[in-house]
């Protein structure tokens, strides 16, 4: 049995690199890229924007599914992307195809890319996801202890969905939102050794209302949980597009 899965790359682009229009030579490599992935076997959708706060980085989202064996809590992972499963982009990375795409994928990045999975919830996250009503995601991580225990992951899953009703009811220009573990262990400064981590995406009608709600009283009432019970927490914002 499988379930969708989302992977997440964070992709580090080289400065002046113009991969949105078509006709640059950078832009024909990655719209060819991009129809690359959505042609293998078990995607199912694709979202990429470059972050608000730091324009050459992207987060790229690509759905699949994944499956209902690696669903345990016990598993050790904004371009995203879906796939039918985890399976289906290892799958991917083995096709023949694979070595010229990741050569030619490479030509406007600059550092090293970190990529990650998780299911999110709802799934598909197609509301949270949806440039057809919004360009502005508000994509965040939170970070935990590895040793955090299954009681601890659904207190912090109480603790999340209490935080995104209070987005619904109190903030004006907030959307839709969705979150879920991340497969893969990360790291963070604030976190020894490995870290546990969750992440989360919320549709937003501009970045300004997002930054109105955060004055006020609503928002600061219901962001005290949320930062005290995660290790630590990431934000940024996504001008997202589909693909």
């Amino acid at each position: 049995m499988s379930f969708p899965a989302t992977e997440i790359a964070i992709i580090p682009l080289s400065s002046g690199a113009s991969i949105e229009d078509p006709l640059s030579p950078l832009g024909e490599i990655w719209q060819s890229c991009l129809g690359t992935i959505a042609g293998q076997k078990g995607f199912r959708r694709l979202y990429w924007g470059r972050r608000v706060e730091s324009s050459n980085v992207i987060d790229f989202f690509v759905g699949k599914l994944r499956p209902f064996a690696t669903l345990g809590r016990d598993v050790d992972s904004l371009h995203t992307s879906d796939w039918d499963s985890v399976q289906a982009h290892k799958d991917f990375i083995a096709n023949p195809v694979y070595e010229s795409f990741s050569e030619s994928f490479s030509k406007p990045i600059e550092g090293n890319s970190l990529i990650y999975h998780l299911l999110f919830s709802p799934n598909p996250p197609s509301s949270a996801l949806n440039p057809a009503s919004s360009l502005v995601a508000e994509h965040l991580t939170f970070y935990f202890s590895s040793t955090l225990p299954d009681s601890g992951m659904s207190s912090w899953e109480d603790t999340f969905a209490k935080f995104k009703k209070a987005l619904e009811q109190h903030a004006e220009g907030f959307k839709a939102g969705s979150g879920g573990w991340i497969i893969e262990e990360l790291q963070h400064e604030k976190v020894e050794g490995n870290a546990k981590a969750y992440a989360a995406v919320f549709q937003w009608e501009s970045v300004e209302k997002h930054k109105m709600f955060r004055d006020t009283e609503d928002f600061k009432k219901a962001i005290g949980p949320v930062r005290e019970a995660s290790r630590a927490i990431e934000m940024h914002h996504v001008i997202l597009r589909e693909f």
